[in-house]
């Protein structure tokens, strides 16, 4: 069980306050949004994401919920948009089912920015299309010959689908 399953609501918010600080969407939510309002530090978003609809999140409902998600949090922290937070954080609760938006892997793929069903769309696509470069690497990892930071994924990722469109 993760931090983030815990019963304890402290170490819960600590779990969520390290994944949004490795995640980097720490920084796009104003501590004067929880902490200035006398709540831990994002306690709020951890709120919104014990509600019912992010609870249980499939394939079929993936796109509704970080919708939702990402114009609630953005409400709570008095943003636009908070789309990059909510994949990550839904992600870290619905793994096997969220992709996450990844700014390399949306330039890559040549889709809008903010649009998350077109990336959607075209990351499965890109998935498919490179099964078995992906079976490599899942044996390369296996042998210990690969770099699986998140970071360092994205980038290979980004470089295979930006050879993919140009034919290189």
């Amino acid at each position: 069980m993760s931090d983030l399953e815990s019963c304890d609501q402290a170490l819960r918010v600590s779990a969520l306050q390290r994944a949004a600080g490795y995640f980097k969407v720490a920084r796009t939510m104003p501590v004067a949004y929880d902490v200035g309002r006398g709540f831990d530090r994002l306690a709020p978003a951890l709120a919104i994401l014990d509600e019912a609809e992010f609870r249980q999140v499939e394939t079929d409902s993936l796109r509704g919920a970080v919708q939702s998600l990402r114009r609630r949090l953005a409400r709570a922290y008095g943003r636009k948009d908070m789309l990059s937070a909510a994949t990550k954080f839904l992600w870290l609760m619905h793994r096997p089912v969220v992709v996450i938006l990844d700014s390399q892997a949306r330039a890559a793929l040549g889709t809008p920015d903010g649009d998350y069903d077109s990336y959607l769309d075209h990351w499965y696509e890109g998935f498919a299309s490179n099964v078995s470069k992906v079976r490599e690497a899942f044996a390369a990892l296996a042998e210990g010959n690969i770099d699986l930071s998140l970071q360092s994924v994205s980038r290979v990722l980004s470089l295979r689908l930006r050879s993919n469109r140009t034919g290189s």
